[in-house]
């Protein structure tokens, strides 16, 4: 299995330099609306959300450890202007800081100037979490608040085929149908950095509290035939993680421990006849399906996911070495010694 990190979610360029519609045009004209605008680090594919396709967000912002704006859900319209209601303006002689992230999540505590985090988040592997901060800002310096998102999570991709002919000399059939991440975190609290998040920093966030024994379903209930050719297999459109240390995968008689993928599958020859697994191998599952093969999520070179960072799984699936080859001894039997035989009359 070769696994790596291929690419860093790095800052988009463009600005949507939108103002909210609730500007009310009968406030006093020494106080200015708070507006926002947004940005999110480009992706090398459509898979995540990006400044394009980010629709709302939810901020708080706090000044002189008080809370100025709560839990303010922050909607983008059609003309990709943002808004909200009510409108909230400046304070006259007051800097705020703003905690913002997307999508709208429901978290466990109150959420205040000492403590902006995120806690017991639990990721359901479908949620692209992002999270911006703006530092200091003020009315009567800035026109809005320039909100630059950040990736909180690991974009996980896994790619399958079966082990060609070319490679092994046999041809083989694979038959796919559950893929799962397991013994990972998927709930964790997430820490704020206490530093704008610009698109020129290089502040990040921090995950603790991380609970390490839960599943990410990649794929279920289905029936895919792999092909010679790395493919991508998935039921979600996107597969997103908690930042983690991974966990080296370690095999008893029985089970496993430690982070792996686990593939439920079933190997055939070109007839159909099941090469693997038999009914007495511990991996077994049922006739249909076949056995679980595991692939350790671990490396010579890399056992964390990280923040924004995407991790591509190549996996090839070949007949695993415990199922018996069929295989020959030849011995030939030699032709009889006539020579004291009793000669013909």
């Amino acid at each position: 299995m070769n696994t790596k990190a291929i690419f860093a979610l790095l800052p988009f360029a463009a600005i949507f330099a939108g103002c909210s519609k609730d500007d009310d045009k009968q406030a006093p004209a020494d106080m200015q609306s708070i507006r926002f605008s947004v940005t999110v680090p480009n992706v090398p594919r459509g898979v995540a959300t990006t400044t394009q396709s980010i629709q709302e967000f939810t901020t708080w912002a706090f000044t002189g450890g008080e809370p100025y704006m709560s839990n303010v859900k922050v909607l983008k319209n059609d003309k990709n202007e943002w808004g909200y209601s009510p409108t909230h303006f400046w304070p006259a002689d007051a800097s705020l800081n703003f905690y913002s992230y997307s999508p709208d999540i429901t978290t466990s505590q109150p959420v205040s100037a000492e403590n902006p985090d995120i806690p017991g988040f639990n990721s359901p592997g479908n949620i692209d979490l992002l999270y911006g901060v703006n530092m200091d800002v003020s009315g009567k310096t800035d026109k809005q608040v320039n909100v630059n998102f950040r990736h909180a999570l690991s974009q996980i991709r896994l790619y399958l085929r079966k082990q060609p002919k070319s490679v092994s000399g046999v041809e083989i059939a694979v038959k796919i149908s559950e893929i799962t991440v397991m013994n990972v975190a998927t709930t964790g609290s997430f820490n704020f950095p206490r530093e704008t998040t610009s698109s020129t920093s290089t502040t990040v966030g921090e995950w603790v509290t991380t609970t390490d024994d839960g599943n990410i379903n990649i794929l279920s209930n289905s029936s895919m035939d792999l092909g010679d050719e790395f493919a991508e297999y998935r039921n979600t459109e996107n597969v997103f993680a908690i930042p983690q240390t991974l966990s080296p995968t370690t095999a008893t008689a029985t089970t496993y421990s430690g982070s792996y993928i686990r593939v439920l599958c079933k190997i055939t020859n070109p007839s159909g006849i099941t090469i693997w697994p038999s009914e007495s191998d511990p991996n077994f599952v049922n006739a249909e399906n076949g056995g679980y093969i595991v692939f350790p999520l671990t490396t010579d070179t890399n056992d964390t996911w990280e923040l924004g960072r995407e991790y591509r799984y190549s996996l090839t699936i070949g007949v695993p070495s415990s199922t018996d080859r069929i295989s020959f001894d030849v011995t030939v039997d030699e032709y009889k010694d006539f020579i004291n035989l009793p000669g013909e009359n």
